[in-house]
């Protein structure tokens, strides 16, 4: 069953899935979105910049850019980006 899954996802129709999922769950705004701007909000002010190292979908690059800084984000694996 993992070698059947493990070969689902490496086609394209896989890819351009999660690729649609993750651009629906950017524009959704959730509870632990609002928990997260919270925290970060201690820590940065706008126009910083800040760095994403390992974004992988982007979920805190979502809660830095509310915050209205500049973001450089880093996803080395090309599934996630």
């Amino acid at each position: 069953m993992n070698y059947l899954r493990s070969i689902g996802r490496r086609t394209k129709f896989y890819q351009r899935a999660l690729e649609i999922r993750a651009k629906l769950l950017a524009k959704v705004w959730t509870k632990h979105d609002q928990r997260m701007l919270g925290f970060y909000s201690q820590f940065i002010a706008s126009n910083d910049l800040c760095f994403d190292v390992g974004a992988n979908r982007g979920s805190r690059t979502k809660i830095f850019r509310q915050l209205g800084t500049r973001v450089v984000a880093v996803e080395p694996q090309a599934a996630c980006v």
